[in-house]
């Protein structure tokens, strides 16, 4: 590992926030060094298809599983694996259910108010919050270090984060994931090196893996996404929080 550079580890674990989607602790900024002028014309051609296809759809859901090794784990204060349930309607409205370990956490935002419950003890928190998603989620990582599940695909810009934070990107060729034909992206930033991969039939992200180069063996951590719906159903009160009986508020930085 190169201990000399501890501002570099620092940013790649926030990158890996983003795309993974964890409470951020320690490290709260994300990479500057990159300005996207290395993405090669048929990786950007790819991203931005994808980036399209999913800005274009006004509700949406989908399942994230991520699987990382314990020393990521350990240095960013996440969990090992995660299963996340995600639905979100635009332009102000997003709810997440993360299931994983038999322990159940919920995140709501409804356009005025972000609500979180779950985890270990019977707690919630509630604060007020910015009237848009875009605006919703940087507000969430300035004020408390959070993430909802995968950030960037909550965006009225899906997925141009990856343009913004890469010094390097190439389209690495077709691969299959899950049965599904992909091409896969390969983009390097500072400290950190990750790959995407998108669906060539629908456009639709399916895999992250993320590399952290400043760590010895540089470990490398996966997140799968599927069971994508452009045109889900929700009822009217499906993004409104109905906190449990019997359960204590604290406050938001408080809740794990």
């Amino acid at each position: 590992m190169n201990t000399s550079h501890p501002l570099s580890l620092c940013a790649a674990l926030a990158t890996l926030c983003t795309l993974f989607v964890f409470p951020l602790t320690s490290c709260t900024s994300l990479p500057s060094g990159g300005t996207g002028t290395g993405i090669d014309p048929d990786a950007k051609a790819v991203l931005q298809k994808a980036s399209e296809t999913l800005a274009a759809a006004d509700a949406f859901s989908f399942r994230v599983q991520r699987d990382v090794p314990a020393v990521i784990a350990v240095k960013a204060g996440m969990r090992e694996n995660a299963d996340i349930r995600v639905s979100a309607k635009r332009p102000d409205q997003v709810m997440a259910v993360d299931s994983s370990g038999g322990v159940e956490r919920r995140f709501y935002y409804d356009g005025k108010q972000i609500t979180r419950y779950g985890g270990p003890g019977n707690h919630y928190a509630v604060a007020d919050a910015p009237a848009t998603t875009d605006e919703m989620i940087p507000f969430l990582n300035e004020k408390w270090g959070v993430h909802p599940p995968l950030a960037g695909l909550l965006l009225s810009n899906p997925l141009e984060f990856d343009v913004e934070k890469a010094q390097e990107g190439t389209l690495v060729g077709e691969e299959t994931i899950d049965g599904e034909l992909c091409n896969h992206l390969n983009f390097i930033a500072d400290g950190v090196v990750w790959d995407l991969w998108i669906s060539a039939g629908d456009h639709l992200p399916r895999r992250f893996d993320v590399t952290i180069t400043e760590l010895d063996g540089l470990p490398r951590g996966s997140t799968t996404i599927s069971e994508w719906n452009l045109a889900p159903s929700f009822p009217s009160d499906y993004f409104r929080a109905i906190i449990p009986a019997g359960f204590t508020q604290r406050k938001m930085e408080e809740l794990h």
